[in-house]
């Protein structure tokens, strides 16, 4: 074989090479090398692929002709120079799967198109339910940001998801406040003068007051104190409080936390 015909032979196994690669790259990557490539002179594109691409390293100045050809040949079969490039997806709304197709893939643009499935029915029942859409993926994780959007787009025609949630979490103002240095105070009356108007509360005292001691001592740490007599009247009850305002010392609080 003479010089130029082993020549030849080169240029035709680097098309082949380079066509390889562009075939397998992502379709987040295609779109990305064509929009540079659209929008910058030639000598930019090729020192952005020398210099800044995420391929630089595998990439030599002999090989951005066959680059140029191997996006050139795509756009002739695919006509991309002519229309945009529409990035497809599926969205599932009550169990329904939806085609959408995304210009740019943005959270902001995909939130956009999965409104354009909604029906009539679906903002009626936001209106009357006060609800709202929630977007994940096919694991329910809530998809939130453009990096969760262009991860999930390097599968082939990713599948999301629109699950309905109430409107009243994200309204939700404010801080929790703690509450330190609590008192509980239970006053628990279980046994009755007139057993057959007030019949006694057999559970009170061995379900009910244990139960709500469980909550505030062991639960919220808070202090709790309940009266020992399942049996008191109004006497009673002036004369247990007035006790424990006296040990607490209540009249004045100056364990107090703000």
């Amino acid at each position: 074989m003479d010089e130029k015909g082993q020549n030849e032979n080169e240029i035709i196994e680097k098309n082949k090479k380079w066509m390889k690669w562009w075939n397998q790259r992502e379709q987040t990557d295609k779109t990305e090398i064509i929009e540079k490539f659209k929008t910058m002179s030639n000598e930019q594109f090729k020192l952005w692929l020398l210099n800044e691409c995420k391929w630089k390293y595998e990439i030599t100045k002999d090989d951005i002709i066959f680059i140029y050809f191997s996006i050139e040949t795509f756009f002739a079969f695919t006509n991309q120079d002519n229309k945009e490039e529409e990035l497809k997806a599926y969205v599932i709304i009550d169990e329904i799967k939806k085609l959408i197709k995304m210009k740019v893939l943005t959270f902001e643009e995909l939130l956009r198109q999965s409104h354009y499935c909604l029906e009539l029915k679906h903002f009626q029942k936001m209106s009357n339910e006060y609800l709202k859409i929630q977007l994940v993926d096919m694991n329910d994780n809530i998809i939130e940001s453009d990096e969760f959007v262009k991860k999930e787009f390097e599968r082939n025609e990713p599948i999301f998801k629109i699950l309905w949630t109430p409107l009243q979490q994200s309204l939700i103002i404010g801080k929790a406040k703690v509450i330190k240095n609590a008192l509980v105070i239970m006053i628990a009356i279980s046994e009755y003068e007139d057993n057959k108007k007030w019949p006694n509360l057999e559970n009170a005292k061995d379900i009910d007051i244990n139960n709500f001691k469980y909550i505030f001592e062991q639960e919220l740490n808070y202090e709790f104190v309940c009266n020992k007599e399942p049996k008191m009247n109004k006497d009673d009850i002036n004369e247990f409080l007035t006790d424990l305002i006296a040990s607490h010392k209540l009249h004045k609080n100056k364990k107090q936390t703000w």
